[in-house]
């Protein structure tokens, strides 16, 4: 961009500045990036098409960024991080835009987790879990993208604080999530709370979601930055697919969530016999366990400071 521009005469949306062919260039995703290549060196062995492979790769991509993001442990913080950095680097850009975007894409993944984990663990509703998961993690996107600050860090700014404020997404969001609660809700009732009081199942239909809602608005910014009509079909297949995949990534993540939600560890008081000893014979020491009902359970203290 020459110095002569005018950011006056640029087309405005929703408040920002913007020249749409730079946008929609800043905005989108290359192709294929550092963790689809690695993901297509597998898929490739068994999808001969290329447009499918791509579909393949990048659903599988999100679902591996998404497993991540919903399980547990440090290790999980560790995946989150180093998936979301691989899946912002293209591997066409020279090393130092590699390394970059790698960081950005490390940190904005590190924060997203933080965000999952804080709101994911929270009593709040499935759907206004969705709605707020969807919302910070289009926010961040957008927040840790290098190329949406090409023009200088005031119009990135204002780039990013459009995509998050974008109107059409955000109701995207707010139908998506409410139908999923509605669905949800109905489901729980029918089975007589069966939802409710399972953590796997709250667990895997969280991530359902936030599957739907958050393939729904990215379908939703990428039409509007692309010049394209609006096509609710193409929303509402992006929100299933991507509702299915983060479904799974829940599912298998969510294997974690029983040993964890276990009640506190007890400690079981053991009667023990012993019969007295008779000279010329070894001791003999009896263990006898109570029965199950009368076991006394007695939770761990903490020691003495």
């Amino acid at each position: 961009m020459g110095d002569g521009d005018d950011f006056r005469q640029r087309p405005v949306l929703l408040g920002a500045n913007f020249d749409q062919d730079r946008t929609a260039e800043a905005f989108e995703k290359p192709k294929e990036t550092q963790l689809t290549a690695i993901v297509d060196n597998l898929t490739s062995t068994f999808v001969s098409s290329k447009e499918t492979r791509d579909e393949v790769n990048t659903y599988t991509a999100q679902g591996l960024k998404t497993a991540c993001l919903f399980a547990r442990g440090r290790l999980s913080v560790v995946g989150a991080a180093a998936f979301s950095g691989l899946d912002q680097i293209n591997p066409q850009d020279n090393l130092q835009t590699k390394i970059f975007d790698g960081a950005l894409g490390g940190a904005k993944g590190a924060l997203t987790k933080g965000v999952f984990s804080v709101v994911g663990g929270s009593k709040i509703d499935i759907g206004v879990k969705a709605f707020a998961l969807g919302s910070a993690s289009r926010s961040l996107d957008a927040s840790f993208t290098r190329q949406n600050y090409q023009d200088g860090v005031v119009p990135g700014i204002k780039n990013a604080l459009a995509t998050t404020f974008d109107k059409r997404a955000i109701c995207t969001d707010l139908l998506t999530a409410g139908a999923a609660t509605a669905l949800i809700g109905g489901a729980n009732l029918g089975f007589n709370n069966a939802i409710a009081r399972s953590p796997f199942l709250t667990h895997t239909l969280t991530g359902t979601s936030f599957g739907l809602v958050s393939g729904a608005s990215n379908e939703v910014i990428r039409q509007e930055q692309q010049g394209e009509e609006f096509n609710w079909q193409k929303v509402a297949f992006r929100g299933a697919t991507q509702g299915g995949v983060d479904t799974l990534a829940a599912m298998i993540s969510g294997r974690q969530r029983p040993q964890m939600l276990k009640q506190p560890a007890t400690m079981m008081v053991v009667e023990t016999t012993a019969k007295p000893v008779v000279a010329g014979e070894p001791p003999i020491v009896r263990t006898a366990t109570p029965p199950v009902e009368r076991v006394a359970e007695q939770p761990l203290e903490k020691a003495p400071v």
